[in-house]
């Protein structure tokens, strides 16, 4: 794994990739490499920053969305289906609602109606702990709080 590819998987941002390596990955290369190297990267990752987790474990690890604690899951609402397919209707293929039920850790990664701009969503220690998700080191962390 290069300097840039690790770039990648920890941050999402493949300039520094782009910049040493001269290449960008596909979905499966960065799934393969995650693969390879994400347990290490995970370790890695929560002795700098406990109770958070690097950009590809949502990608590929996360076993389910974050909860929104503060009312109905955005992809559950019926106002902002109706607005996506009504944008798409009237904008066919407009990347914003084509992706509008993407994930970036762990929540929508676009707002589309008002709601989306009020939801709340459990933290990322909140998410890992329900989950049996800690590392030892977080585990050790939360046992001496």
């Amino acid at each position: 794994m290069t300097a840039g590819q690790r770039e990648f998987l920890m941050s999402g941002c493949d300039l520094a990739m782009q910049i040493s390596d001269s290449q960008t990955l596909t979905d499966e290369q960065t799934g393969t490499l995650w693969t390879r190297y994400g347990a290490y990267l995970i370790e890695e990752h929560a002795e700098l920053n406990a109770f958070t987790r690097p950009w590809a474990f949502w990608c590929f690890d996360a076993p389910e969305p974050r909860r929104r604690i503060n009312g109905v899951h955005p992809f559950e609402n019926p106002e902002r289906k109706e607005a996506i397919t009504a944008a798409l209707e009237k904008w066919p293929g407009h990347v914003l609602y084509t992706s509008a039920n993407e994930l970036t850790h762990g929540k929508p990664a676009h707002l589309i109606v008002d709601d989306d701009v009020s939801a709340k969503y459990e933290t990322e220690r909140e998410y890992l702990t329900r989950l049996n998700l800690l590392t030892d080191h977080e585990r050790s962390l939360d046992a001496s709080e």
